[in-house]
């Protein structure tokens, strides 16, 4: 098999992707590492996640006071409809949907369906967490 090793640095994302589709069309076997990098570290930040709610247990956003929930989906155009991940749990989060600011659905959605971006800031509210906890055992002892 030949291998073909692209640096995405010398081209546009539009031309990397217009490669990419044409290698697969045409049956050509090929590995994107910035894809395969990025989800390593995206199951990296799952398996931290999972091991901080293991252990100190599931947490809110209203429990470590965030500024913000991570945001799923969000649309305007006179409807008002955002999906936002509320409530962290050991294999899933809670992802409720507003609409008008009124809570209409709550689905629980595990952590491997969320794009990266979530997850980072999944990750971000879960240290939050683990500090807060940290913090209460210094108190405790």
């Amino acid at each position: 098999m030949k291998k073909i090793i692209i640096n995405p640095h010398n081209c546009s994302r539009e031309e990397l992707e217009e490669l990419k589709n044409y290698l697969s069309d045409n049956s050509w076997d090929f590995k994107d590492i910035e894809e395969e990098k990025q989800s390593s570290l995206k199951e990296e930040n799952i398996t931290y996640i999972k091991k901080i709610i293991n252990k100190y247990g599931s947490f809110t956003t209203a429990d470590v006071e965030a500024d913000s929930s991570p945001c799923i989906a969000s649309v305007g155009n006179g409807r008002n409809v955002s999906q936002l991940v509320e409530s962290f749990y050991l294999g899933y989060a809670e992802v409720v949907t507003y609409v008008h600011d009124t809570e209409t659905n709550t689905d629980l959605v595990p952590y491997e369906d969320f794009d990266e971006d979530v997850i980072a800031d999944i990750m971000s509210l879960t240290e939050d967490w683990e500090a807060d906890q940290l913090q209460t055992e210094k108190r405790i002892s």
